[in-house]
């Protein structure tokens, strides 16, 4: 679907979705504890880059492994850093 309509925005989208409230509530937690201190080590722009690319990656591997499955994944952008 990606590849031959050219939906780009369906490898974005997906990085700021969550499949609950216990996995948001996790998600926050750890992005607090571990982002705030990766983001004082690092800049800004480089926590954000690698962020965004790590969501980019965990889509793309997901939509190949698992093409029929609707899929979120703020948790492959948190994985990922």
């Amino acid at each position: 679907l990606m590849r031959y309509d050219y939906e780009i925005w369906r490898y974005f989208t997906p990085i700021f979705l969550h499949a609950g409230i216990i996995e948001l509530v996790i998600n926050i937690f750890g992005q607090m504890r571990m982002g705030l201190y990766l983001e004082r080590k690092w800049k800004w722009y480089i926590f954000v880059c690698i962020y965004v690319l790590s969501g980019i990656g965990g889509i793309a591997l997901s939509c190949d492994a698992q093409p029929n499955i609707i899929s979120v994944a703020a948790s492959a952008s948190f994985m990922g850093v």
